[in-house]
């Protein structure tokens, strides 16, 4: 999706380096808490919550759908095309 206006100095201010947003599909709310709990605990992502949740059926089985979104810190940046110091 595309960024919301101002989003970009938005996140400048506040030291990140952008957003991410990810959809998926569980079979209990629960389990978006466990995602959400999972990208806490990572350093390259900040302040995860999600922004839709519907139950559904896939066949008899209940599901839900869901979109989260997450800040992105510095500390997601790789490094790849960082030129070696004296190269």
């Amino acid at each position: 999706p595309a960024a919301a206006p101002g989003a970009a100095a938005a996140a400048a201010a506040n030291g990140s380096i952008g957003t991410v947003s990810v959809t998926g599909v569980g079979y209990s709310h629960d389990d978006v808490a466990v995602w959400l709990e999972s990208l806490a605990g990572q350093k390259a992502y900040a302040d995860p919550y999600f922004t839709n949740s519907t139950e559904a059926l896939l066949g008899k089985r209940k599901t839900v759908n869901w979109t989260s979104t997450a800040t992105l810190t510095p500390a997601a940046y790789s490094g790849r095309y960082k030129t070696p110091a004296g190269g």
